[in-house]
């Protein structure tokens, strides 16, 4: 392929390729990164008279390539000088629209999110505690503020890991730090861990103000599940996105091979399932008999249209099957335990809006009522108030906090249901949506159960919380 080709190839260009540079010729073995038309990046053999060499490649394309690949490696530079781990720089270039650059490749290396099993709607695989090894990121991101730089756009896949050793990558985004305060940058980080890491990763970074740090956390991991939310509305790199004058379909590009089968027959599939709600506004099955559905449990919920006047309603307005979906990745993303969404139809007709389907991954458990009568509900009772304190921290409001939307297991709690789910900007609106949901969690019980009291007492200390 010529270079020239390039920005023109599509999202993954078809493999084996080789490219022809002016020094020698690059052999692409596999795509790790693409954003088509702009950059890609790739493992790749550079084949020059003299050697042959395993290197990271990065393309960039169109009218500003020049310009990109300048920046980083400016990036480069900075971290080299600054004696921090870095892959070397083994060459670059640029030619006509697109520019390149080649850097040191590191066998066997893996990103900080794969090492720790972090993703970007869910840390539920990750330890509960942070793992001592994790300290090493830390100490790794103190030394690099020490050395007065920072990465602007701090993310987890900044740092690999190769043969047990850390190191800084992508340097397009290497500022001094006075740009942004240390306590900023750290906070970037920890917005995208598990909570329960925060007091150990500021504790292994160093002397800094915890409350301030964990202030800046909070504020950045609610502008990463907003982000969250509005690439889940396009086409992106995560989610792939189908539009025509009768249907809207947005899903997992990482399953756009395995669900599209169900997606374009989900009323037979539906027809095929078991039933788990039948009611006249949604319709909800457990697909495939028992279940399975390519080695996953997966529900569907159908959103219906009522009557005429339902329809009137709501023909104008953003669905509720595009709702939830959208709610089920904030959740998600602010670790808050609730179904996966892994697809959503909008039925339309052009601009109007006919009812839609949602899919999801299939969460097992038994309602909170029976559950906290059980042997572990003192801890789902704590687990419980931390999921309040969260949703008090990030103003969010479930909306319909029957025992029914909420399921326990002992792999703990999970919403369900997040059709009236919503994240409120203004406080005095969060408060009395907050305060409603807690009064109807109440009345999951009556005053003569035993865990009426339990439950009473986390209820009045949340209450407390909150209006203080």
């Amino acid at each position: 392929m010529k270079l020239s080709q390039l920005a023109n190839s599509g999202r993954r260009p078809e493999l084996p390729l080789t490219l022809q540079l002016p020094m020698g010729q690059l052999r692409i073995v596999s795509w790790l990164r693409t954003l088509p038309s702009k950059r890609y990046v790739a493992e790749a053999v550079w084949i020059t008279p003299s050697c042959e060499e395993t290197v990271l490649v990065k393309l960039y394309c169109g009218t500003r390539a020049q310009a990109k690949m300048q920046v980083e490696l400016k990036g480069c530079k900075k971290l080299q000088q600054a004696v921090l781990p870095t892959p070397k720089v083994i060459g670059s270039g640029v030619k006509g629209s697109v520019a390149w650059l080649l850097l040191q490749w590191l066998p066997n290396a893996v990103t900080l999110s794969e090492k720790f099993d972090l993703s970007v709607d869910d840390c539920s695989r990750a330890s509960v505690t942070m793992p001592p090894t994790f300290a090493a990121v830390l100490q790794l991101l103190a030394a690099m503020h020490n050395k007065q730089l920072l990465q602007a756009d701090l993310h987890l896949d900044n740092f690999i890991c190769s043969k047990g050793d850390w190191y800084l990558i992508d340097a397009a985004e290497i500022e001094p730090v006075t740009n942004i305060s240390r306590e900023k940058n750290l906070a970037m980080l920890l917005a995208q861990l598990p909570h329960a890491w925060w007091p150990g990763a500021i504790a292994s970074y160093g002397e800094l103000n915890q409350a301030q740090v964990m202030v800046e956390a909070r504020k950045h991991r609610l502008w990463r599940a907003r982000d969250l939310v509005a690439k889940s509305g396009r086409d992106c790199s995560l989610f792939q996105f189908k539009h025509n004058f009768r249907q809207l379909r947005l899903l997992w590009r990482s399953d756009a091979d395995s669900l599209t089968p169900l997606l374009d027959n989900i009323e037979a599939v539906m027809a095929s399932g078991k039933m788990l709600k039948d009611g006249g506004s949604s319709t909800v099955v457990l697909v495939d008999g028992v279940g399975e559905w390519q080695g996953r449990s997966l529900v569907v919920k159908r959103y219906n249209v009522k009557n005429f006047g339902h329809f009137l309603r709501r023909c104008l307005r953003s669905s509720r099957a595009m709702h939830s979906w959208q709610q089920g990745h904030l959740w998600r993303a602010l670790e808050l335990p609730t179904a996966k969404p892994l697809a959503v139809i909008e039925k339309r007709f052009g601009l109007l809006r006919l009812g839609g389907y949602l899919v999801t991954e299939y969460t097992p458990g038994e309602d909170i009522i029976d559950a906290f009568d059980r042997v572990y509900s003192d801890g789902l009772i704590e687990q419980f108030g931390v999921l309040l304190q969260r949703m008090a921290d990030y103003r969010l409001s479930h909306g319909d906090f029957k025992g029914t939307n909420l399921l326990a297991s002992k792999q703990g709690l999970s919403f369900i249901d997040l059709d009236a789910a919503r994240l409120h900007s203004k406080l005095n609106a969060w408060r009395k949506s907050f305060l409603s949901d807690l009064n109807r969690l109440q009345r999951n019980w009556s005053k003569h159960s035993c865990c009426y009291e339990r439950v009473s007492k986390l209820v009045a200390s949340v209450k407390s919380q909150l209006l203080n």
